[in-house]
C-alpha cells in the first residue's frame, strides 16, 4: 500500500509543479514586456536539483534498501515525471491565455528554454514505461 501512495505523491507533485510553473513562467515572460530593468532567471538548472532531490526522497520510501532498486524507482519516477508536470503546465498555461498551447495537456512547446522538450506521444511512451518498470519492480 505505502508503495502505491509513494507513486500517486509523485505524481501529485508532479502535476502541482507543473501548475506552479506555468504561473511562473506567464510571470516571467509578462514582465520582460513590462516591467523596466526586469532580469529573467532560468529556474531550469534549480528545479532540476529540487526535483531530483525530492523524487530520490520518495524512491528511498519505497525502496528495499539497495542502492540498485533505489535508482531503478528514481529512474522510473523520472520516466513519470514529464507525462504529469509538462501536461499540468501546457494546460494551464493554455487556461490563463488561451493563445497558448491550444492542444492543453496534449501540447508541446517549441519556445522552451528547457533542455529537452518531449511531445504528447513521448510523453505517454514514458509514462507507460515508467510504470511498467515500477510494477516490474515491486514484482520481483
Amino acid at each position: 500500500m505505502l508503495y502505491l501512495l509513494v507513486i500517486l505523491l509523485w505524481i501529485v507533485y508532479s502535476s502541482l509543479f507543473g501548475y506552479c510553473d506555468a504561473w511562473y513562467w506567464y510571470g516571467a515572460n509578462t514582465s520582460k514586456y513590462s516591467v523596466k530593468g526586469f532580469i529573467f532567471k532560468d529556474l531550469h538548472p534549480h528545479y532540476f536539483w529540487m526535483r531530483s532531490i525530492v523524487g530520490s526522497v520518495f524512491s528511498f520510501a519505497i525502496c528495499d534498501g539497495s542502492f540498485v532498486d533505489w535508482f531503478l524507482i528514481t529512474l522510473c519516477f523520472g520516466l513519470l515525471f514529464p507525462f504529469f508536470h509538462n501536461g499540468f503546465f501546457y494546460k494551464t498555461r493554455h487556461e490563463i491565455d488561451n493563445t497558448k498551447y491550444p492542444l492543453g495537456f496534449k501540447d508541446m512547446s517549441t519556445t522552451s528554454i528547457a533542455r529537452v522538450n518531449f511531445t504528447f506521444g513521448i510523453r505517454t511512451f514514458m509514462l507507460a514505461l515508467g510504470l511498467v518498470g515500477l510494477a516490474l519492480i515491486k514484482i520481483f
